[in-house]
C-alpha cells in the first residue's frame, strides 16, 4: 500500500481505523506514522502502538520504547500534579500567599458597598456605618457590626465577612463546635 493510502486510512473515525487495521493486512508502523502526521489522536496512537507491540511478539523495538517513554512521562506528570496539589492545599489551609489573608477586611470597603447599594437595600434617608471588625477565633472570617441609621434611630446588624472582604453574610454563623446556648446573639465568637 502506498504512503498516500495510509493517509486515507487514518481519515476515518478511531473505530473505522481500528476495523481496517484488524481486517486488512496493513503495516501498523505506517498507519501509526500517518496518524501522527495527520490527526494525531492519542487514543488511536496508543492502540496502534499496543498493536504493533503485539504484532512484534512483545520484543523490544522502537514501538516499545515509545510506549515506555509515554508511560514514564505520564507517571512523572502525575507525580508533579499530585505534589503541586499537596503544596497548594497546604498554602490555602495556612492562608499563605493568598491576597487579603494577612489583615482584616477594610471597614471602608464594606461600608462603601452598603452605601453604593443602599437604594436597593434600604428605604430612603438611611445611612450605614461599619463598626468593630474583628477576627473570629478559629477561622479565616471576620465579625463586623453594621449600624443602620434613619430618623435618629439606630439598629445594629451583625455581619460575617471573608478576609478579603469579597463576601458578606448578613446573619451570624452558628459555631457547631459549641452548644447553641453558649452562643450569643452577636454570633459565634
Amino acid at each position: 500500500m502506498e504512503e498516500a493510502d495510509y493517509d486515507e486510512v487514518v481519515e476515518g473515525t478511531v473505530d473505522d481505523v481500528k476495523d481496517r487495521v484488524e481486517a486488512e493486512d496493513l503495516d501498523i508502523g505506517k498507519v501509526l506514522e500517518a496518524e501522527k502526521n495527520n490527526k494525531d489522536r492519542v487514543t488511536l496512537i496508543d492502540w496502534l502502538e499496543e498493536s504493533a507491540e503485539e504484532q512484534a511478539g512483545g520484543e523490544g523495538g522502537e514501538e516499545n520504547v515509545s510506549v515506555s517513554m509515554r508511560t514514564e512521562t505520564l507517571g512523572v506528570f502525575a507525580l508533579g500534579l499530585v505534589i503541586g496539589l499537596l503544596v497548594a492545599g497546604m498554602l490555602v489551609s495556612s492562608g499563605a500567599g493568598l491576597p487579603g489573608t494577612s489583615s482584616a477586611p477594610s471597614a471602608d470597603k464594606i461600608e462603601t458597598y452598603f452605601s453604593e447599594n443602599s437604594d436597593s437595600m434600604f428605604p430612603q434617608n438611611v445611612t450605614v456605618e461599619v463598626e468593630e471588625v474583628e477576627k473570629m477565633s478559629g477561622s479565616n472570617l471576620y465579625q463586623a457590626d453594621l449600624v443602620i441609621s434613619a430618623g435618629g434611630r439606630n439598629q445594629t446588624a451583625p455581619l460575617t465577612v471573608t478576609s478579603d472582604g469579597r463576601y458578606i453574610f448578613s446573619t451570624p454563623p452558628i459555631d457547631t463546635s459549641k452548644p447553641f446556648s453558649e452562643q450569643n446573639s452577636a454570633g459565634a465568637q
